[in-house]
């Protein structure tokens, strides 16, 4: 045996290929998922789906929509950000500066 195959030997450092495959990876994803979306709503569901990364495809796959249901809730939320938002429409303007709101005194 060379030395250089005897040192590849002793070493203790693991390799790549323990790594579990793809598939594996991706199912442990989707189990991790379920498990948080349980007692949620679709639109709630989609919202965490998409803060964590996953497409259309897969959070319909995941939530058990479509992927057009998934864009309309997604659609949705970007609403419900814009209304959250000072000045949005349909809130009141927030006082300007200077002014308290009183009559000439």
């Amino acid at each position: 045996m060379s030395t250089r195959a005897s040192r590849m030997n002793s070493d203790a450092e693991p390799e790549v290929e323990e790594l579990p495959p793809a598939p594996a990876l991706d199912r442990i994803a989707r189990l991790a998922a379920l498990q948080m979306l349980q007692g949620k709503t679709q639109k709630e569901q989609v919202a965490l789906l998409q803060r964590a990364g996953f497409p259309h495809s897969e959070m319909a796959a995941i939530v058990g929509i479509t992927s057009h249901q998934v864009s309309v809730i997604k659609t949705g939320l970007k609403g419900d950000k814009a209304s959250k938002k000072p000045g949005a429409p349909g809130k009141a303007a927030p006082p300007k500066a200077g002014s308290s709101g009183k009559k000439g005194s």
